[in-house]
């Protein structure tokens, strides 16, 4: 019985794909992270708790903007990205970079309360990818 750890060699189309699929998972997780985190900060006053439960916690900061300075005092994001060094092992990408095109990727989004869309991922990973040679 032949058992491989690593994945087949995939076109760099598909292995963009796929790490684009994953990015968006992992920005999913850490925006819905970060807002059950940030129910329970000054951002969200006791009397504004009430509407921040009936929206989605991966929105809430659309509702709540948090200023930069907060998403680490207040740990919004501490551990978010816990699996990009399986995903971008997976996809043939630096992790180190995974991990902090996601992390600018998610503060800004954090601090300018706006809602994340998959359309954005390729610029926010733009760095990270590498583009097949040509011949």
């Amino acid at each position: 019985m032949d058992v491989t750890t690593s994945p087949p060699a995939q076109p760099a189309e598909l292995n963009t794909a796929g790490l684009y699929a994953a990015a968006d998972g992992l920005i999913w997780m850490a925006l819905h992270r970060a807002g059950e985190k940030l129910r329970r900060t000054p951002a969200c006053p006791r009397a504004r708790r009430a509407e921040a439960n009936q929206i989605s916690a991966s929105a809430l900061h659309t509702v709540l903007p948090v200023d930069e300075a907060y998403v680490d005092q207040w740990g919004l994001l501490a551990d978010a990205f816990d699996r990009a060094d399986e995903i971008a092992a997976r996809y043939g990408t630096d992790p180190q970079c995974l991990r902090d095109s996601l992390s600018v990727y998610c503060r800004e989004l954090l601090a300018a309360g706006v809602e994340h869309e998959f359309r954005h991922v390729p610029g926010a990973l733009s760095v990270c990818v590498k583009e097949p040679a040509h011949a």
